[in-house]
């Protein structure tokens, strides 16, 4: 299990029954170096885990590879609601392929529960 030591507010969260169809966004990372994509789950306003949201990779990049994976992510304790309170996300890599300097772009299907599958179109940039 991949262990993520990260905030909420750098995660991105997928509330339960969310119609979005499409969302376009950009990443950018080091030659080199693995490429965050996102970390996706949420919590219910009792503080509860919604279920991780299964990701199919509609389209895969084409200089590297997508490592998914899981981790736990913990609300800050300032927050005013499940301060502190840890849960589980699905962690997403772009790891470049060895000297990839460039764009490159990734397609994501998230299962949400509903026949509208939210979908990102993630735009990879890779700088040294």
């Amino acid at each position: 299990m991949l262990r993520l030591g990260s905030i909420l507010t750098l995660a991105i969260a997928i509330p339960a029954g969310l119609h979005a169809k499409e969302a376009s966004r950009i990443v950018e990372g080091k030659v080199g170096q693995d490429l965050r994509i996102g970390l996706f789950g949420s919590v219910r306003p009792d503080c509860r885990p919604e279920r991780t949201p299964p990701v199919r990779i509609v389209k895969p990049p084409i200089h590297g590879t997508i490592i998914v994976g899981t981790g736990q992510t913990q609300i800050p304790e300032t927050s005013t609601t499940c301060g502190g309170a840890t849960f589980t996300v699905l962690a997403i890599f772009f790891r470049p392929a060895t000297d990839f300097e460039g764009e490159d772009q990734t397609v994501l299907e998230f299962e949400s529960g509903s026949d509208d599958k939210p979908v990102q179109i993630v735009t990879l940039v890779i700088r040294r």
